[in-house]
């Protein structure tokens, strides 16, 4: 019984450490992707940045307008992982969807228009990174930001 008791608290405590197992295989991980294809009159901007956590996938975006520029808004509530590629809603619409090829990290933003069923939006090359690796992404901008803030009165 004793142990029983001991391999039962060793299984708890080894998933209690390694919990992150239970996560979403790319939980934690960032894309920074360029735009090198895209149709002129897209929405889609020319670098994407997106963040995976606890299953879900986020736009990471830079407000000037806040004094917190730096926002993660979630856009889908679980991503699609294969073998090969990894799906996910890529914008706040409804419409938008974005697949990754996990070999050549090259992003498709595609729109499910009335026309046919996915129409290619725009193409990206992407590199995969950490929350740290977005912070430094935007480093130059929220410097310039919080230069810019310093100026205010109140």
């Amino acid at each position: 019984m004793k142990y029983i008791l001991i391999v039962l608290f060793s299984f708890i405590a080894v998933f209690t450490i390694s919990s992150k197992s239970w996560a979403g295989e790319i939980d934690g991980k960032g894309l920074i992707c360029e735009k090198f294809n895209g149709k002129k009159n897209s929405n889609y901007p020319n670098i994407n940045t997106f963040y995976f956590d606890q299953e879900e996938a986020y736009v990471v975006e830079f407000f000037n307008n806040s004094t917190d520029p730096i926002m993660k808004i979630k856009v889908d509530k679980s991503y699609h992982i294969s073998a090969k590629k990894i799906h996910f809603k890529c914008t706040k619409y409804s419409s938008d969807f974005c697949g990754l090829n996990r070999q050549t990290l090259i992003l498709t933003a595609e729109t499910d228009s009335e026309v046919s069923q996915f129409e290619v939006q725009a193409k990206y090359q992407c590199k995969v990174t950490d929350w740290s690796g977005i912070l430094e992404h935007y480093k130059p901008a929220l410097e310039k930001h919080m230069e810019e803030m310093k100026k205010n009165k109140i």
